[in-house]
């Protein structure tokens, strides 16, 4: 009962918090800013003031706080108004997260003062940075408030029902990604190409500090504008925090968005990860896959004036739309990814066409995958033919076939393309015609084309042409494939992790997943397999979350040992080089030290770095491939 009644005035007593940190939030906002402190949300003389008598009221709080604990009742009305909102515990915890933000508030307004008042060069480093040391300490507190909570006074029952909530998990995975964003952010090395911009990003950063001038006024090309809703994002939110509109302020704004995109990204994910029913231990190998690789640990946050973070966000929630069968909330993300990935609005009127219908995994009648993939693999050949020895065409930016592995390339580019086809084709719904008909829903897809054609316009309206078109990258397809013998599959396992792997094993399992969603489903899917014969895995951003989920799926009723998933993910840290630091990008990109990134860029990998990371892809998936087998023949499960 006493207990209980804790609980009870726990809930009031951050309820109160919540609306007093909230309320004291959004004044100050509106209050005028400080451009001197602006990242502190500007803390002019009256907004200290008011931090000020936020600690008073904060210490006042916290006795509350020690009263509840002791078990001393406390009834008032006004609070009772609000506790009926904090029996959910997502706003429970909310609760927590923003009276431990609006104390630490308080402290580093304090802080703020003691320096300026001492004329300490820190009171600028403070000012700066406090927002992020604000919410990073929030977050800690909140881990071991959250901690204590649940594991202080509760009995075993309660701790290992927390243990197999998924909940419980996904926070702690957002928090995992948020701790490390802001150590990335506060301690993370910085691209040196461009002054922190980066080559792409100059772009990007430029018109994150002068909007107007440079999409306007000088107009960008076609290929840039379609990128540019994260730049235009930043520039609003360094307009509105009254900041200077400065290279380093851009760097830090897109830093912050990519953070929080990336948080956005994560919550939603936890969605889909409830919606495919996924074990805690398949919720734990998709955090692998998705964060504990090069693309997170590293290239997000060395090079973070880019639309990469954005793109997968967006992936994500392309997913969660389509198996929420929400079309209206798809429509809205065609607008997004027409200005963020452009290559995105094709597979998202795929999934517009054909929404979601569970239909199955039935093979394919009569073995026409088989010759559905001998003809595609001819037609791959018959490119590979043409561009390369009948019109003598290389890949662009300097590249070079590797002549010497040319005549292996081929043949293993050849299987490869074959398998790929012949599984991702098994399903009987692709060879279906009628069923093309039956599914198709025409008002959804005029609709999309409609709002494709209008951002069509607008795009070649307000931008210069040029820039790297569709036929461009489809070219790629091909030349990239024969640059040194299995490029395309060496850089995904390079970009994506060792969780690349699983998908490679479990390839059978992992397209029979892909049918059971439907049509469109099957047709997205198929047209970014496609896509992955191109060795720059950047690309495939995006669509990482749905490689991912269906892998996922496909290994959900698997169950390894435990140090499995932990070696999994020291491996996936490990070949992510985020330990590396890079130093000035000096010289060719094929020789270091500007080889330490382009080595984990397929089309850049020099021969020596192919050779090293291929050896240690093959003993990684040796190892793999012995354990999953060893499992097999225990449980008799086929890959």
């Amino acid at each position: 009962m006493k207990s209980d009644l804790g609980r009870e005035q726990f809930q009031r007593f951050f309820s109160l918090g919540l609306i007093l940190a909230l309320g004291i939030f959004l004044y100050l906002v509106l209050l005028p800013g400080d451009p001197k402190n602006a990242w502190l949300l500007g803390l002019s003389r009256s907004r200290f003031v008011l931090v000020a008598g936020a600690l008073v009221l904060a210490g006042i709080m916290a006795g509350l706080m020690i009263a509840t604990k002791r078990g001393v009742r406390l009834v008032s009305r006004p609070i009772d108004a609000f506790n009926q909102w904090l029996q959910n515990s997502t706003n429970f915890w909310t609760a927590i997260v923003l009276f431990v933000g609006f104390v630490l508030l308080g402290l580093i307004g304090i802080a703020y003062a003691w320096g300026a008042r001492n004329d300490l060069q820190v009171a600028a480093y403070v000012s700066r940075l406090g927002p992020f040391a604000l919410w990073a300490l929030a977050l800690v507190i909140y881990a071991l408030v959250a901690t204590w909570h649940s594991f202080g006074a509760a009995q075993l029952e309660r701790r290992t029902e927390l243990l197999v909530d998924s909940k419980f998990h996904d926070r702690l995975m957002m928090l995992l990604v948020f701790l490390f964003g802001v150590g990335k952010t506060l301690w993370g090395e910085l691209i040196s190409i461009g002054r922190g911009f980066g080559w792409d990003g100059g772009i990007y950063g430029d018109v994150a500090m002068n909007f107007y001038k440079e999409v306007v006024v000088n107009q960008l090309f076609e290929f840039n504008i379609q990128r540019i809703l994260p730049s235009t994002i930043v520039h609003l939110g360094l307009r509105l925090s009254g900041v200077e509109l400065s290279r380093e302020n851009a760097i830090l704004g897109f830093q912050i968005f990519n953070i929080a995109v990336l948080l956005l990204g994560l919550y939603v994910w936890s969605k889909i990860a409830d919606e495919l029913k996924l074990n805690i231990r398949t919720r734990w190998l998709a955090f692998i896959g998705l964060y504990l690789n090069y693309a997170f640990l590293k290239q997000m946050f060395f090079y973070p004036v880019l639309t990469d973070a954005l793109a997968i966000t967006l992936g994500m929630l392309a997913l969660y739309f389509y198996l929420k069968d929400w079309r209206w909330a798809m429509l809205l993300l065609l607008v997004a990814a027409a200005f963020t990935w452009p290559l995105m609005v094709i597979g998202i009127l795929i999934l517009l066409a054909f929404p979601r219908q569970d239909t199955g995994s039935a093979s394919a009648p009569w073995r026409l995958n088989l010759w559905a993939a001998l003809a595609l693999s001819l037609l791959w050949l018959f490119a590979v033919i043409y561009y390369h020895f009948i019109e003598g065409r290389y890949p662009d930016f300097g590249l070079a076939i590797y002549r010497p592995t040319v005549w292996l390339s081929i043949p293993l580019g050849l299987v490869f393309v074959f398998l790929l086809f012949f599984y991702a084709l098994d399903s009987k719904s692709l060879f279906d015609f009628r069923s093309y008909f039956r599914q198709l829903k025409w008002p959804w897809l005029l609709l999309g084309v409609v709002i494709f054609l209008g951002l069509r316009w607008v795009v070649t309206t307000f931008s210069q042409p040029g820039g790297l078109g569709y036929a461009w990258y489809f070219t790629r397809l091909s030349l990239d494939t024969i640059n040194r013998p299995l490029i395309f599959l060496l850089a995904h396992i390079v970009y994506f992790g060792p969780f690349v792997l699983l998908t490679v094993f479990f390839f059978r399992r992992f397209a029979k997943q892909i049918h059971r969603f439907g049509l469109g489903m099957s047709l997205f899917m198929l047209m970014h397999l496609v896509l992955t014969l191109d060795s720059e895995t950047r690309h495939l951003v995006n669509v990482l979350p749905f490689f991912v989920a269906f892998t996922a799926l496909a290994v959900n009723d698997l169950r390894w040992p435990r140090w499995f998933y932990w070696g999994l993910a020291v491996v996936g840290i490990l070949t992510s080089k985020t330990f590396i630091h890079f130093g000035t990008l000096s010289g060719s990109e094929f020789e270091f030290p500007r080889q330490w990134y382009f080595m984990n860029h397929g089309p850049w990998i020099n021969n020596d770095m192919y050779v090293v990371q291929g050896v240690v892809i093959l003993l990684v998936a040796a190892g793999m491939f012995w354990i999953i087998q060893k499992q097999r023949s225990l449980r008799n499960v086929s890959p």
